[in-house]
């Protein structure tokens, strides 16, 4: 298991798209858990390297108007960086 902060900007804070964006974040294969906080605009995961894939989960997190400053955070440990 791996932890991710994934830092966002653009999302406002409406319960609604918070809701909604975690339940789209968890039925994402390799997701294990989501807790975003709008105010901060914060999103936190819990993933399953082996499994979750990082450019899903930045397409589904643009769709909903947020942007991430660092695509990077996704990756995590999900993918090995090469040298």
């Amino acid at each position: 298991m791996t932890k991710l902060r994934v830092p966002l900007t653009g999302l406002g804070c409406a319960a609604s798209t918070r809701l909604s964006m975690e339940a789209e974040l968890t039925s994402l294969p390799g997701v294990l858990s989501v807790y975003l906080n709008p105010v901060n605009e914060v999103l936190f995961l819990q993933v399953e390297p082996s499994s979750f894939d990082p450019l899903s989960a930045r397409a589904l997190i643009e769709a909903f108007g947020a942007r991430l400053p660092d695509p990077e955070t996704l990756r995590g440990d999900a993918e090995p960086r090469r040298p």
